[in-house]
């Protein structure tokens, strides 16, 4: 879905309700017909307010790129222990799994963030000069 446009991710996002709609439209004919035309302007002025208020509401979002943040030299602090293989670390509020090429790290220490490979950080004891 990230190769369509916004519009059109829109359009497949609300595919849904429009379905719905068509569902409602034929429900209110077989059930009212004497009322169809009233109730189907009712039906439709509803549905064009809901995907209005959608689209102001979503469509920043869908000009969203992914963002694949950069996390090298941050500070964290170990809260397991961090091995070659696993490990855990909190940054600010996030926490992630690392690893380390050194020396093993125990938790509550604070390391470096090296490099990252995906989601796992590679990490390095904190110098305290």
């Amino acid at each position: 879905m990230e190769r369509l446009s916004p519009r059109m991710r829109f359009l497949v996002i609300n595919l849904d309700e429009i379905i719905i709609l068509l569902l409602i439209l034929a429900g209110i004919y077989w059930i009212f017909p004497d009322y169809f035309q009233v109730l189907a302007v009712i039906a439709v002025v509803g549905f064009i307010i809901l995907i209005a208020a959608k689209y102001r509401l979503l469509y920043p979002v869908l000009n969203d790129v992914p963002r694949n943040y950069d996390v090298t030299d941050m500070i964290g602090e170990t809260i397991s222990h961090v091995t070659a293989d696993d490990g855990r670390i909190r940054i600010g509020a996030e926490i992630w799994h690392a690893r380390t090429e050194g020396d093993e790290i125990p938790a509550g220490t604070r390391v470096r963030v090296v490099s990252r490979n995906g989601m796992v950080l590679l990490v390095a004891r904190e110098d305290t000069d």
